[in-house]
């Protein structure tokens, strides 16, 4: 998974629903984010408005970080203040870009070091957020561009 400030990212190209291209602020770029196999979730739900003929996503994704080094602190600490897009590899290989237009932001995040020795020592940090539609696709060949500082 990657994460970007949405305020670093300075366009996307879409074309049928499939990003193409994505351009990056200058000096910036992606927090590449690893997380344990079967920790995180990405849900992207339609929701419909009978009444008005309209209809919004409404996107959530819950992080998994099992350390609590001060590399992760840091980490935490950014991704909490900030509106973020999330590039998320789904189980089925597809790439989905979460939080494209308004951003996701964090919601009650948990952080700690449990009692026993096979507790979770890190955090767990649920973002939220609602886009006019559903999270497109993207190009797998965009990725690594994403975790090199634009120029």
């Amino acid at each position: 998974m990657i994460a970007i400030q949405l305020e670093n990212i300075d366009d996307v190209t879409i074309v049928n629903g499939e990003v193409t291209a994505i351009t990056v602020a200058p000096n910036q770029q992606g927090y590449k984010i690893e997380q344990e196999q079967g920790t995180g979730m990405f849900d992207d739900n339609p929701i419909g408005n009978r009444e008005n003929g309209t209809y919004r996503s409404e996107q959530s994704l819950s992080l998994v970080l099992n350390d609590r080094k001060t590399e992760t602190r840091n980490l935490v600490n950014l991704l909490a203040k900030n509106r973020l897009v999330f590039v998320v590899v789904e189980n089925t290989g597809r790439i989905s870009l979460a939080g494209l237009e308004r951003g996701l932001m964090l919601a009650d995040g948990a952080g700690g070091t449990g009692t026993a020795h096979e507790d979770r020592n890190g955090y767990t940090l649920p973002f939220s957020g609602t886009e006019r539609e559903q999270a497109p696709t993207v190009l797998a060949s965009l990725i690594s561009a994403l975790l090199e500082p634009a120029v």
